[in-house]
């Protein structure tokens, strides 16, 4: 072994200890964690939006249900599907609002309803009630279920091309 110089002692006398780093902090997070985070809040969005959706649909479709054809006034049959349809319709983005008489006609002609259901929907409200002969229930409740939930399909798929031609715009 060899000893140690006088120099070598004096160098090593002045050698201090190790010195641990820092513990790391727990803020800010490391950029993994803020995607992660980014995601979380994504995902819940969009359930949210969905669930919110499929509510205000459901609702739609029980409204139309609880409507019943009364034997003596099939006017006022005519007036409260008519503001259903149109909330439907306003609610899914659609410009329904200002639509009366035949514009209305055409459109829910447009939107898969027959002719005669789609005269009724639109006259029927302003008809006298003792004129007014009542629609085949059954087949307007069918129409209007299929129509209301096409609607709601549709929604989507427009707001998503909206924000999607918004974006490659910009």
């Amino acid at each position: 072994m060899n000893p140690l110089t006088p120099d070598m002692q004096q160098q090593l006398a002045q050698l201090r200890d190790i010195h641990l780093p820092q513990a790391i902090a727990w803020w800010p997070p490391a950029l993994g964690w803020w995607l992660l985070l980014a995601l979380l809040l994504l995902t819940a969005g969009a359930w949210g939006i969905r669930h919110y959706r499929r509510r205000v649909l459901r609702a739609s479709l029980a409204a139309l249900a609880q409507l019943s054809p009364n034997v003596d006034d099939a006017t006022r049959l005519a007036s409260d599907l008519s503001q259903l349809l149109k909330r439907v319709g306003l609610y899914c983005g659609q410009p329904v609002a200002n639509l009366s008489g035949q514009a209305w006609a055409g459109y829910l002609i447009q939107g898969g309803w027959s002719a005669e259901q789609a005269d009724f929907i639109a006259f029927a409200s302003y008809a006298n009630p003792k004129d007014c002969t009542q629609p085949d229930w059954p087949a307007l409740q069918r129409t209007g279920r299929r129509w209301i939930t096409q609607q709601f399909s549709q929604k989507g798929r427009r707001q998503w091309r909206q924000t999607v031609s918004r974006t490659a715009s910009q």
